[in-house]
């Protein structure tokens, strides 16, 4: 496991920016790459976070500007506020459960056909539903001639029921 101690000694963290930079020269490192003094620290991952690779261990690096800044890894997730995934100022962080990390989504997944979040397309009424979970509970929210009525219907519950920072 990386102690801070170490990873003080090989890099330095700005808080207002959520940037690492390099302390040492570092040869061959993460991406087969040779990085200087002052260089930027680490690289996108393709599910869009920023990476660092430390001793031949990759870390997520909002993980590790918590551990910079705290002196303690996250006990739970890290959600970024904004939902910037690279935006790693530590101000922007916070260590929550998942529960709470899944509340701060806005955008719908992929295989969401109506392209918004909290949003279905009902094929019997020929209409949009809004539906959004609290506490647990499935509510609907109503029936929508359009998806964006619907998703506005949903974003508005959402602001009054979730720990929702948007």
């Amino acid at each position: 496991m990386l102690s801070l101690n170490r990873l003080k000694e090989l890099l330095d963290y700005d808080p207002l920016t959520g940037v690492f930079v390099c302390l040492i020269p570092r040869r061959g490192g993460y991406g087969g790459r040779g990085l200087d003094v002052g260089d930027i620290a680490g690289c996108l991952h393709l599910k869009g976070y920023w990476v660092i690779g430390i001793d031949g261990t990759e870390y997520k690096a909002h993980r590790l500007a918590w551990f910079y800044i705290y002196g303690v890894w996250p006990a739970f997730q890290i959600d970024h506020l904004d939902h910037d995934k690279t935006n790693n100022r530590i101000a922007n962080l916070r260590d929550v459960t998942q529960f709470l990390n899944q509340q701060n989504i806005i955008l719908a997944r992929k295989k969401n056909s109506s392209g918004f979040l909290g949003v279905h397309f009902h094929k019997r009424s020929g209409k949009y539903v809004a539906q959004i979970r609290v506490s647990g509970e499935g509510k609907f929210l109503g029936y929508f001639e359009t998806a964006k009525e619907a998703h506005a219907a949903y974003m508005a519950e959402k602001q009054i029921h979730h720990s929702f920072h948007g």
